[in-house]
C-alpha cells in the first residue's frame, strides 16, 4: 500500500469532510457560507478547465470565462435571498452561453487572420466549460432550498465520498489482477468499481436511518436507486475528467488540494452526481 497516497486521503477524510459538513450545517443567511465555498470551487475549476481545454486550441479569455462562470451561482443565491423564481438561474446560464458566441463573432480567437477554423473549437470549449464548471454546481445550491437541506446535502457528500473511498480501498485490496479494463484510467480496477457501487448503495440505505425524518417519504427502493445511480455517476465523473486530462496531455488539473491535485481532480465525481441526486429528491420529496 502506497503510504504517500494514503496519508493525504486520511487527512482529507478526517479534516476535509468534517469541514465540509460544518459548512453545510452553518446555514444562516440562506446558506451564505455554502454558496461562498461553491463560488470558490467554480472559480478554481473554471481556471483549471480553461488550462485543459486551451491546450488543444484557442478559447475566449480566461478572465472572461471565469467571470461568466460565477454568474449562475450568484444568481442562484440571490434568487433564494430575494425570493425570486429559480428559473433566473438557467436564464443567466443561457445568457452567458450566448455571450460567448457573440464574443467569438466580435473578437475571434484568430485575431488578424481571415481563417475562422478555430472558432468552432473556441465556442464549443467555452460552452462546455460553462456547463461543467458553472451549471452543474448550481444544483448543490438548489438543494439548499429544501426544508431538510442539511440532511440532503450531507447525504450527497457522504455518498460521493463513500464511492471514492470504497472504490480506492477495494481496488487496493482486490484489484491487482483486474485493472486496465478502462483504457482512459488503467489504474482503476473492476474490484474497485464493484466495491464502490455496492458500498455506496448500502450507505444510501444507512442514510435513511441517520436522517430518518428527512427521508421519511423516500421508500427503500428509492434510496437504493439513489445510492446505485450516484455511484455509477461518481465513477463516470472521475473517468471523464481523466479523459479530458489525457486528451490535454496533463497529469493533474492543478495543485490546489493536498494529495489530490487540482480542484477538478477533487470535485469531478461531485459534479456528475449532483443533477441525478437533485432529481431523486425532487421526485420523492415535495419542495417546501
Amino acid at each position: 500500500m502506497n503510504i504517500k497516497k494514503l496519508l493525504p486521503r486520511l487527512a482529507i477524510f478526517f479534516l476535509g469532510i468534517p469541514g465540509i459538513l460544518a459548512v453545510v450545517y452553518f446555514n444562516q443567511l440562506h446558506s451564505l457560507i455554502l454558496h461562498v465555498v461553491i463560488l470558490f470551487a467554480v472559480i478554481a475549476s473554471s481556471l483549471e478547465m480553461h488550462n485543459l481545454l486551451s491546450a488543444k486550441g484557442k478559447m475566449a479569455p480566461k478572465a472572461l470565462l471565469t467571470i461568466l462562470s460565477c454568474i449562475p451561482t450568484i444568481v442562484s443565491y440571490l434568487s433564494f435571498y430575494l425570493n425570486y423564481h429559480t428559473e433566473w438561474i438557467f436564464i443567466s446560464f443561457v445568457f452567458c452561453s450566448i455571450l460567448c458566441c457573440i464574443v467569438e463573432v466580435i473578437w475571434p480567437v484568430n485575431k488578424g487572420e481571415n481563417s475562422f477554423e478555430s472558432s468552432i473549437h473556441a465556442i464549443s470549449s467555452d460552452i462546455f466549460l460553462l456547463s461543467y464548471c458553472s451549471l452543474l454546481p448550481v444544483f448543490i445550491s438548489l438543494l439548499s432550498c429544501f426544508h431538510y437541506s442539511t440532511a440532503y446535502i450531507s447525504t450527497y457528500f457522504i455518498l460521493v465520498f463513500s464511492c471514492d473511498s470504497f472504490a480506492w480501498l477495494f481496488g487496493m485490496l482486490f484489484g491487482k489482477n483486474n485493472r486496465g479494463i478502462i483504457k482512459v484510467s488503467p489504474n482503476k480496477s473492476v474490484a474497485g468499481f464493484i466495491g464502490g457501487i455496492v458500498c455506496t448503495t448500502g450507505m444510501a440505505v444507512f442514510c435513511k436511518y441517520i436522517f430518518a425524518e428527512a427521508f421519511a417519504e423516500v421508500p427503500y427502493w428509492g434510496m437504493i436507486l439513489m445510492g446505485f445511480g450516484s455511484s455509477i455517476l461518481a465513477i463516470g465523473g472521475d473517468l471523464v475528467e481523466s479523459l479530458i486530462k489525457r486528451s490535454a496531455n496533463i497529469k493533474d488539473s492543478g495543485k490546489i488540494i493536498l494529495g489530490r491535485g487540482g480542484m477538478l481532480d477533487s470535485i469531478d465525481s461531485l459534479l456528475f452526481v449532483i443533477p441525478f441526486f437533485y432529481a431523486i429528491i425532487r421526485i420523492f420529496i415535495a419542495k417546501s
